[in-house]
């Protein structure tokens, strides 16, 4: 277990990693990251996603773009829909265990 508190990825392909998180910290565990520099604002990972709950952040990001976030991690249920779509491979997807 890394110190994320995360085993190793469940699920690869395509290099997209799903893990399970061991321990959930807090109320809220992020289900969804992106690596907002690399974001390029393609819009792909929010019609994929079934909830709808990808949206663009008002900041601009290091290649000038509105990068993709999920602004309601609650309501996220880890599909890795939006990880699946990314053709720059840079959005994590991670599932709590639930025990």
């Amino acid at each position: 277990m890394d110190k994320n508190n995360q085993s190793g990825p469940v699920f690869t392909g395509l290099g997209i990693k799903v893990y399970k998180v061991i321990e959930k910290k807090g109320d809220l565990m992020e289900k969804v990251i992106f690596d907002t520099d690399k974001c390029k604002g393609c819009g792909l990972c929010a019609s994929a996603c079934p909830k709808q709950i990808i949206e663009f952040d008002d900041s601009i990001n290091a290649k000038g773009y509105h990068p993709a976030m999920v602004k309601k991690q609650n309501v996220c249920i880890s599909c890795g829909n939006c990880a699946m779509m990314c053709p720059d491979l840079i959005i994590t997807v991670r599932k709590e265990i639930v025990a």
